[in-house]
């Protein structure tokens, strides 16, 4: 245990702790005070490194008993904890069996079903686009078509053939 001892510094506990967030190996209560005092910002903020070295050194960052720490430092779950999660597994199982198919469900008083997205459905059409935008892409369309004749009549001898208005009236209206 002496060599541990000796060869261990802050350094080691926080890469001990940062590659599986449990302490392997046999520390110092000053190198474990240190490295959970400078512990980086990735592993304070994404993993339990501060309750795992605390629980080491014998409590929370507060002083007082943290036992889910001290199970996390220790690796092994509690009795209790592992009835619960049989008891969990259980439950899903049943769940699972019970909902094979799942069906339909109401929303909003029209049934929903899996994989019926409504994309060629006839129902579905009454929840459309409005008229006016319709009209509106429409047009752009048709004067999308026109600007592309126009501008490939030139290049095109075959277009060129084909006479366009010369002029267009509009009605006059009397006033």
């Amino acid at each position: 245990m002496l060599p541990a001892l000796a060869a261990a510094s802050p350094e080691a506990v926080i890469r001990d702790c940062s590659k599986d967030e449990q302490l392997d190996g046999t520390y110092s209560n000053a190198d474990l005070r240190y490295a959970r005092d400078h512990l980086p910002s990735d592993l304070e903020e994404y993993s339990s490194c501060r309750e795992v070295i605390g629980a080491a050194i014998g409590g929370s960052g507060d002083g007082e008993k943290d036992t889910a720490a001290a199970a996390a430092s220790s690796g092994k779950a509690s009795q209790s904890e592992n009835t619960a999660r049989a008891g969990d597994r259980a439950a899903l199982g049943e769940m699972a069996k019970e909902n094979s198919d799942p069906g339909s469900i109401a929303v909003g008083g029209d049934e929903v079903s899996p994989g019926s997205d409504g994309l060629l459905d006839a129902a579905s059409a009454s929840n459309g686009m409005p008229v006016p935008l319709i009209l509106a892409l429409v047009g752009l369309a048709l004067l999308t078509l026109a600007g592309t004749f126009v501008a490939l009549r030139s290049r095109i001898p075959l277009l060129a053939r084909i006479s366009l208005p010369s002029r267009v009236r509009f009605p006059r209206f009397r006033r």
